[in-house]
């Protein structure tokens, strides 16, 4: 049977914690799929948001009423401490997502996020949402049904392994001064999502394989229920706690990403590749461009591989039972079917 971390345990009381009031909160990652939502969804609650932006590109996207912007980056300390002075809550949604090259991924996604604690400290702001996904979990083979109590899997290829670092490292500040909840995302999808867009790219140019036939069942979000979901977390949220917030159903991943092909008008191609062929190719491939000290990717990794090419199915009765969490949107549902086309 496995042993629990104390801090793994769903504890019914908890369901009672009493809503904490957000007025204010610093938000990193507001410029991207997920952190557009968030901001809309916070302003719609009348709730001041101050937006992190690294560029003069990020800055545009986040610089909306309602909204101040604290041009910095995750290593300026000092600046994202003025910018959190007077929140109630920081949802740390940015992240390094190019799947290569560990230097800069780890220093975006772990010492980053440390910066991000550190800052939090200094402006006396004492909780902080983590943003986390399943890319934590898929080092170790597919994860079938599996809740908060399954440990973080090896760290495989950089985006994964860099996010396990990450989570790891954000838990750690836990207690020292500060309440670190994490919330889980498994696929997310909605206007805006960009994990088909680049397989329709690659697809049109050829070469693309379906892995193991991705015939496999896959737990899904709707990137506004991921919103609403770390709203709650920032309310509900119980510090050092993790939580998985999806839409309660699992499809097959061929036919979600064909659907998505559909409305792109991309023609779905027939071909398939083995889990251990492809996984083969990924880890030679790896391996070669990183003697040759390549700065662009190979044409597939082992992140890709393992997201792609296996089962990753979640439960969130954690989320239900404590946050409240009700999901809003179901797949396939017809007045959603505007969204399925990235834009």
């Amino acid at each position: 049977m496995m042993k629990l971390d104390e801090n793994q345990r769903i504890l019914p009381e908890a369901a009672k914690a009493a809503s904490r009031e957000l007025r204010r909160v610093f938000v990193t990652g507001g410029s991207g799929f997920i952190g557009r939502r968030l901001i809309a969804f916070l302003r719609v609650r009348s709730i001041a948001v101050v937006a992190l932006a690294r560029s003069e590109q990020s800055a545009r996207k986040v610089d909306l009423p309602g909204v101040e912007v604290c041009k910095s980056d995750l290593h300026d300390i000092d600046a994202m401490a003025r910018g959190m002075r007077g929140c109630d809550a920081i949802i740390h949604a940015g992240a390094y997502l190019p799947d290569w090259d560990m230097k800069a991924a780890m220093r975006e996604n772990v010492h980053g996020s440390v910066n991000v604690a550190t800052a939090a400290r200094r402006a006396g702001v004492n909780r902080i949402v983590y943003v986390s996904g399943i890319g934590v979990t898929i080092g170790d083979g597919p994860v079938v049904l599996a809740d908060e109590r399954r440990p973080r899997g090896r760290p495989v290829g950089v985006l994964c392994g860099s996010r396990v670092h990450s989570e790891a490292a954000m838990l750690k500040e836990n207690g020292r001064g500060l309440e670190v909840v994490v919330v889980r995302f498994p696929y997310v999808w909605g206007p805006g999502e960009t994990l088909t867009r680049g397989m329709g790219d690659r697809i049109r140019k050829g070469g693309f394989r379906w892995i193991a036939g991705a015939r496999h069942p896959i737990t899904i979000v709707h990137v506004d229920s991921a919103a609403e979901g770390l709203i709650l977390a920032a309310q509900r949220g119980r510090g050092g706690q993790i939580y998985w917030i999806t839409d309660g159903q699992h499809v097959q991943l061929r036919g979600f990403i064909e659907a998505h092909l559909r409305r792109a008008g991309v023609t779905s191609p027939k071909e398939e590749v083995s889990f251990r062929r492809a996984k083969f190719f990924a880890d030679t491939m790896a391996f070669l461009w990183g003697m040759a000290g390549s700065r662009k990717p190979p044409p597939i990794t082992p992140t890709i591989v393992r997201f792609l090419g296996q089962e990753i199915t979640v439960v969130d009765d954690k989320a239900r039972l404590e946050l409240g969490w009700v999901p809003r949107k179901r797949w396939p549902d017809e007045s959603l079917e505007p969204h399925l086309s990235p834009s």
